[in-house]
């Protein structure tokens, strides 16, 4: 599985469509290949999308927002743990606090 083919696995884009192959790879392109901070960043993009989306007869159903906005969280930490294993934080930094369980 290429880095396009896993953007589009893990932002459901099958079920969810909402981005052009070329606007993905662009976006890919602009993150340095990044998958997973990509992935957080359309994930975003996802969640101000309008609730339904109809094309002809179907009309494809659009998840609560924050369905997204955990989505993407699962992402960026993704993103920032594989970029600490590589000895950098590769310009991300965690801007938000994990509240649940008292850690800062």
């Amino acid at each position: 599985m290429n880095d396009l083919e896993l953007l589009k696995f893990l932002i459901m884009e099958s079920k969810y469509p909402y981005f052009s192959d070329d606007d993905l790879q662009k976006y890919l392109d602009i993150n340095n290949g990044n998958v997973y901070l990509t992935a957080s960043q359309l994930c975003l993009m996802k969640m101000d999308n309008e609730k339904s989306i109809t094309v002809g007869p179907i009309t494809i159903q659009n998840p609560d927002a924050s369905y997204w906005q955990n989505l993407s969280l699962q992402y960026a930490d993704k993103a920032a743990t594989d970029d600490d294993s590589n000895g950098g934080t590769g310009g991300y930094y965690r801007n938000y606090m994990n509240r649940a369980d008292g850690q800062w």
